[in-house]
Parts: structure tokens; C-alpha cells; sequence
């Protein structure tokens, strides 16, 4: 079993939780919180989606028994016309297995606060994770048991913040004070300058460009433009209520410059994979391969969403 490290798991719920980063705006202020009547009825607790399995035929018209169908981690993922499987709807069972037992043990619920505030249940105890999980028939039984005994922690507010924007769910996490309580929780709070140093990066397009040059990263300046856009802005998240769930995702069309093919052949996430490998530690070699498979098959991609699977609680003291 990988027991993994603090940091890196604060590296991945920072990422799920906004989906790429974005930070404070010094400008910012209360009156771009409050969201219209449609944004009002987003605010709550929410708690992560169930497990769930079942048949899925993802090609040669045989349904497989005991896919993943849905869990805390949101995936619609459909290539039509790669054969003999939809590839698709292949890796989307795979990778909602492999989030759905990594996130509940990190993400316990998520509150969207009538004030703007975005505040969180998380645990920075170790993830129990194996991949020949993935080989076993999961269940929601299964992720309650990693997560009995658990110690969660409260979420101080202003580390993220929403607002609702033409039909839009806009999030801006506040990099450097996220930073900063990561920091603390893992006994390190003397190094809160990273935050200021991450912060001040991701406010500069020139430097940063530059930085990932170096790293042999030559990313389009439509990526590095739409990111940062975020960063100031807030990263501007699809939200769908079906059947109890409410799903908040980014769709093909926003990260289309990403995972497209640029002239070179190449999209410029595969470029910041190669970029950052030595970065990853070898046991997760085998996530940086199955990532790659999104950008390979993007051509044939017809529909692409991911995020997060939740469900909204009816008992919340804060509304």
C-alpha cells in the first residue's frame, strides 16, 4: 500500500478543487460574491457522490459487470470512433476508481457560503492507495472503510471564493493563503513565502513563460494566456444537477488549448508532463501515462468533462 505524502496530496485537492489554480485578486472585494438568484440556489454543503457500479459497454457490444458509473471524481469521456473500445469510456472507469478512493479520504464536504467564502472538510492524514485496487470490485463499503477513523479539519474561510457569472460557477482559490495552512498542517509554517513567490509567478506571463522554457516546455501563449485569465479572474466552472447530483466540471471546449495538438505535433500538456516527470515520483508513473492518453486521443474526442460528483446535504447550519 502507497501511504502518500502530505504535500502532494495538498498539491492534488488544490488542483480538484479549482482545477487549475487561481489566486487572490488584491482588488478583490464582497460585492463580486454575491451571486443572483440562480447562484443563491448553489450555496450549501455538499458532500462527495457515492461509488456506484454496474454494467457499461464501452465497445464490441459486450457490457462490462462491475464498471465504476460514477464516484466523487466526474467523467464523461466519449471517443466514438476508436475501436474495437471506445477508449473513452474505457479510462473513464479507471480514472473515477482511482479518485473515487483517493478523494473521499481527502475531501470530506465542500460549502458554498452565501457570503462568497468557499470553505472545506479535508483530513491531511495519509491516503491509503494501491493500484490493485483497481483490479478488485469497488464499492462504497469499500471507500467507508479507508475513511473510518479519519481526522478532519475545518477549512478556514477566505481560502477560496465563489461567484456566480453568466450561468457560470467562478472560483478563485487563494493560492498563497492555501500555501500557507498547507504549510501548517504539515509543520512547516515557517516556509509561507513560497506562497508569495507561487502568487507573484502566476501574476507574470512573461516570467512564467520563460521559467517553462527552461524547462523544455515551450507552451502556446493561448495557454498561458487562458490560465492566467483564471488566475485573475476565476476558473469558470460548468455546473449540471441531475438526479440529486450536482456535477461542477470544465468541458472539451475550455480545455481544447490544452490538450490539442499544436503544429509541433504535440499539446502543450503533454509538454508539461515531460516538463515536470522528474518531479513525479515513480509510483505515479503509471498515472502520468494514463493522463497522456487524453491528449492522444483528443482528435477523436467528441465530449470531455471533468471535476467533481456531489451531492447537495438538506442539513446544513449555515443556511
Amino acid at each position: 500500500m502507497l501511504k502518500m505524502k502530505r504535500k502532494f496530496l495538498w498539491m492534488a485537492l488544490v488542483l480538484t478543487m479549482g482545477i487549475f489554480s487561481a489566486c487572490s485578486d488584491d482588488d478583490d472585494n464582497n460585492d463580486n460574491r454575491i451571486a443572483d438568484p440562480k447562484g443563491l440556489a448553489w450555496a450549501g454543503t455538499y458532500g462527495l457522490g457515492e461509488l456506484t457500479t454496474g454494467e457499461l459497454d464501452y465497445g464490441s457490444g459486450k457490457p462490462r459487470d462491475g464498471a465504476v458509473l460514477s464516484g466523487a471524481f466526474y467523467i464523461d469521456w466519449d471517443t466514438p470512433t476508436t475501436s474495437p473500445y471506445n477508449m473513452g469510456k474505457m479510462q473513464g472507469i479507471i480514472f473515477r476508481g482511482i479518485l473515487g478512493i483517493i478523494l473521499p479520504q481527502v475531501l470530506n464536504t465542500v460549502t458554498l457560503e452565501q457570503d462568497g467564502n468557499i470553505t472545506a472538510r479535508y483530513s491531511s492524514d495519509a491516503v491509503t492507495f494501491d493500484f490493485s485496487m483497481i483490479s478488485q470490485t469497488l464499492s462504497q463499503s469499500m471507500i467507508n472503510g479507508l475513511i473510518a477513523g479519519r481526522t478532519w479539519l475545518q477549512s478556514p474561510a477566505d481560502l477560496a471564493s465563489w461567484s456566480e457569472q453568466s450561468g457560470k460557477l467562478k472560483v478563485k482559490l487563494n493560492v498563497d493563503a492555501i500555501i500557507k495552512q498547507a504549510l501548517e498542517d504539515s509543520g512547516n509554517s515557517d516556509n509561507s513565502e513560497i506562497g508569495s513567490l507561487v502568487s507573484s509567478l502566476l501574476g507574470d506571463a512573461h516570467q512564467l513563460k520563460a521559467i517553462l522554457n527552461a524547462m523544455g516546455a515551450d507552451v502556446s501563449d493561448l495557454t498561458i494566456n487562458t490560465l492566467l485569465d483564471w488566475v485573475k479572474n476565476g476558473v469558470p466552472l460548468n455546473v449540471k444537477t441531475e438526479n440529486g447530483h450536482t456535477y461542477i466540471y470544465l468541458d472539451k471546449g475550455q480545455l481544447d488549448m490544452l490538450f490539442k495538438a499544436g503544429t509541433d505535433g504535440t499539446s502543450d500538456f503533454s509538454k508539461l508532463m515531460k516538463a515536470f516527470s522528474s518531479f513525479i515520483p515513480q509510483d505515479y508513473q503509471m498515472v502520468v501515462n494514463m493522463l497522456n492518453m487524453i491528449p492522444n486521443n483528443w482528435e477523436v474526442t467528441e465530449v470531455f468533462s471533468i471535476g467533481l460528483d456531489l451531492t447537495k446535504m438538506l442539513i446544513n447550519k449555515n443556511f
